[in-house]
């Protein structure tokens, strides 16, 4: 095996271990839509009704990508969820938060185990705080319903003894053109490797600007996803930080000026900004987006996070590859030096 054969090989291993790396990272975030990964895009917008947010001493949250409700209830206050069946789920008082051990309810939303008893009141303490999360099965809207056609959901409860609801509106968005953004998103890789294949030169410029760009796209992604959602978005601050560190670590590579460290740092930034950006793909199926950019803001965020971190990836081993290739050229064509004649022996 030559110089250059050897060379490859120890690069397309080393490479190797980064994909297999940057894709276990990710893979919490390409989970399926039934997992605990963050939820980012809907089908459907809901909204918190404003007799809801007009109720004394009680705020209400909607939580974990719209699938969760959060009540916090001043301790002076008494306040009893009621379930499918009308009985009593979850009580709130001076004492902290009750959960009904024989509500159906409360197993249907994994508040407490399935019980066999489904008659009576067994009131088991939750906490001594004055606040819960759940999942609340009733955020669901029907899958049947139209685009454009609001309708309502609703959690009855008793406020003080008197009958309340904690309601809101859901209305189904229209997706986006996904086809556009595919389309978007090829002309965008078509105008890299055109660059890339007519001005060889412009590799090691275009591996820093499309770095850049992915980790802008990436940055920006993942903190509006996180932000938007406190409780799904605690694994998008992991991906913040990763991406953080490794911006810091390429300012760090571009001002000691080393072509080696660029070179694998560029491929770092690449792959988690792509690995972990595609777990936000479901933005360009789906209408509504949880973030607080705007939703095509959002889209463009994680488009080029998508497609320049594959670009980046791509030309930097391209790159790697380029310079060992031009190493084994220059070795090549150096003169071979004659071994030193012996000395002659002097009597």
């Amino acid at each position: 095996m030559d110089l250059l054969s050897s060379g490859r090989v120890r690069r397309v291993r080393r490479y190797a271990w980064l994909v297999a790396v940057g894709a276990v990272l990710a893979w919490p975030t390409t989970a399926s839509a039934h997992s605990t990964a963050p939820t980012v895009a809907l089908d459907f917008h809901l909204r918190i009704s404003p007799a809801t947010r007009a109720l004394l001493g009680v705020r209400v949250d909607l939580v974990d990508g719209n699938r969760g409700l959060r009540l916090r209830v001043d301790p002076q206050e008494t306040l009893i969820v009621r379930g499918d069946l009308g009985e009593p789920v979850v009580r709130f008082d001076s004492k902290g938060v009750w959960v009904n051990t024989h509500s159906v309810t409360a197993a249907a939303d994994k508040l407490v185990k399935p019980s066999s008893s489904v008659s009576g009141v067994a009131w088991s303490l939750r906490t001594h705080g004055h606040t819960l999360r759940w999942h609340e099965h009733r955020l669901a809207p029907p899958v049947s319903m139209r685009r454009g056609v609001t309708g309502r959901w609703s959690v009855p409860i008793l406020l003080n003894g008197s009958l309340r609801s904690v309601d809101g509106t859901f209305v189904r968005v229209a997706p986006p053109r996904w086809w556009l953004w595919g389309a978007g998103a090829l002309a965008l890789a078509a105008a890299i490797v055109v660059v890339a294949w007519r001005v060889p030169r412009s590799q090691p410029h275009l591996v820093l600007v499309l770095g850049a760009l992915a980790a802008v796209g990436a940055l920006a992604s993942a903190s509006s996803f996180a932000l938007a959602d406190e409780i799904s978005g605690a694994s998008e601050w992991v991906e913040v930080a990763a991406v953080g560190l490794l911006v810091g670590l390429a300012a760090f590579a571009i001002a000691r000026r080393r072509e080696g460290w660029r070179v694998w740092i560029g491929a770092a930034i690449g792959i988690v900004c792509a690995t972990f950006s595609l777990g936000a793909i479901g933005v360009f199926a789906h209408g509504y987006v949880i973030s607080t950019l705007p939703a095509n803001l959002a889209r463009i965020s994680v488009l080029l996070a998508v497609v320049a971190g594959g670009a980046t990836t791509a030309l930097a081993i391209t790159a790697e590859f380029d310079s060992e290739r031009a190493r084994a050229a220059r070795a090549a064509r150096l003169p071979t030096q004659p071994p030193p004649r012996p000395r002659a022996r002097t009597r």
